[in-house]
């Protein structure tokens, strides 16, 4: 009975030490955060309004973190969310905040072009464990010295040479019973002029531009820009303007390029086809086409005199690669005697060969006979009418692959049997029965052995 009593009692102390000894082990946290020391990061006040400022300056948002942790507080890296504000970068020193220690974030803002409530972020990253991204606002109210309408832009879609805008400009001080004086307004081209009127509104008083397409702007696409400088009491400023819009003259003509690169173009090919027509229906003449290089041109009147139609045409022997020409339409226009239009295509040529490049292997069976293929563009027929070698270990014969094959030919290459050839080249000419493609040469290289492969590829 005793020694009953004793295991028992045994028992209990083991089991008690052990639950001791996990309860030291177990971890404190339900999260399954290890225990430790820990940095806390904290701001006092996370938004800073930094009231009126005026437009063109710059101002400073300033901010005070603390480090309320036990453990050091590392910063990574202070960013903003607009290129307007640059934060102040911290030293290597700096970005250890210990615990206890304040450390000042700055960024500088500048209002330039940015009218009106404004609200930016500054992001703090730490080794805070609890908040590894701090943010901090700043809201400014920008003031502008004027206000103007429309803001950065002038777009129009047409307008011939001596036409005034449709859209006029006003520009007025920002306060009431201000008044607002244009000091100049410098155009980046002679091509758009302009006219100043006054103007009072809303209790202010400014100026109204009117634009106008100079007389002497060129046909096409219009880009142009003005410098507004103004003055409003003692204080002054420049607004900038880019006018965007497209010039026409009595002659209207679309489309005003020509571009078949997206897809090859084969030769005797006709590309898009031009129109040009008077908007005011007012009769004209084409007194003449011109295309070059390896390009044909003509036109064909519409009924009334007003609207002609241009094509051009790949001449037959344009050669094969990237072509670029210029169509030249003489008009009797006094406003447009010429009009340009660029051209670009990509020929395919007459016949294609595969490979272009022949490669045997003497030594190897399987390497020592190539097969080339000869395709005429539009899938015309073709005959092949001769074909050599100009190297008397080549041979070379046409192989007869039946029915259906009058659009491409196959031309046989090997290497004549017994002959002993090291690295070599020759030459393949074949000929043809296309126009324009009479006479065609296929380079052969012939390498000893297996060299053939590292040589091809380089």
């Amino acid at each position: 009975m005793v020694t009953r009593v004793r295991r028992r009692a045994a028992a209990l102390v083991v089991l008690m030490v052990g639950s001791v000894a996990l309860a030291q082990v177990a971890p404190p946290s339900e999260g399954g955060e290890a225990s430790g020391p820990r940095p806390k990061i904290h701001c006092e006040n996370t938004t800073v309004d930094l009231g009126k400022v005026k437009e063109g300056d710059l101002a400073k948002a300033t901010f005070a973190i603390e480090n309320r942790g036990d453990a050091d507080l590392i910063i990574d890296n202070v960013r903003a969310s607009c290129g307007c504000t640059i934060p102040k970068q911290l030293t290597d020193a700096e970005k250890v905040v210990k615990p206890g220690e304040k450390r000042e974030i700055s960024a500088e803002f500048n209002s330039k072009g940015r009218p009106g409530t404004q609200r930016k972020n500054v992001t703090v990253t730490s080794n805070d464990p609890d908040e590894p991204r701090l943010q901090l606002i700043f809201t400014a109210e920008v003031e502008t010295l004027y206000t103007i309408n429309p803001q950065n832009y002038v777009r129009f879609k047409t307008a011939r040479p001596g036409e005034a805008l449709a859209q006029p400009v006003e520009i007025l001080p920002s306060q009431e019973g201000a008044k607002l004086e244009v000091l100049a307004v410098v155009m980046q081209t002679s091509a758009v002029t302009y006219e100043q009127e006054p103007l009072e509104k809303e209790g202010k008083s400014g100026a109204l531009l009117r634009f106008k397409i100079g007389e002497d702007a060129p046909i096409g696409q219009l880009m142009s820009k003005a410098d507004i400088h103004v003055r409003v009491g003692e204080e002054s400023a420049q607004a900038s303007l880019s006018i965007h819009g497209e010039v026409v003259g009595e002659l209207a003509f679309r489309p005003d390029r020509i571009d078949a690169t997206r897809k090859d173009t084969q030769t005797g090919q006709r590309l898009q086809a031009v129109t040009i027509d008077s908007p005011d229906k007012k009769p004209f003449q084409i007194l003449g086409v011109e295309a070059g290089p390896y390009m044909t041109a003509e036109y064909n009147a519409r009924p009334g005199e007003s609207e002609y139609v241009v094509t051009v045409q790949i001449k037959d022997d344009a050669p094969a690669g990237p072509l670029a020409g210029t169509l030249r339409v003489l008009t009797s226009s006094y406003e447009q005697p010429v009009i340009e239009i660029p051209v670009f295509a990509v020929v395919t040529p007459t016949v294609s060969v595969q490979p272009s490049l022949v490669l045997l292997r003497s030594g190897d069976e399987r390497g020592m006979t190539r097969r080339v293929r000869f395709e005429t563009a539009r899938r015309t027929p073709i005959e092949i009418i001769e074909v050599s070698a100009d190297q008397s270990f080549i041979d070379a014969k046409v192989v007869d692959e039946g029915e259906g094959t009058n659009h491409y030919k196959m031309v046989e290459v090997s290497l004549k049997d017994g002959a002993a050839v090291g690295d070599a080249t020759a030459t393949l000419k074949v000929t043809t029965s296309v126009a324009g493609a009479e006479h065609m040469t296929v380079p052969i290289r012939v390498f000893a052995g297996g060299s053939a492969v590292g040589a091809a590829q380089n």
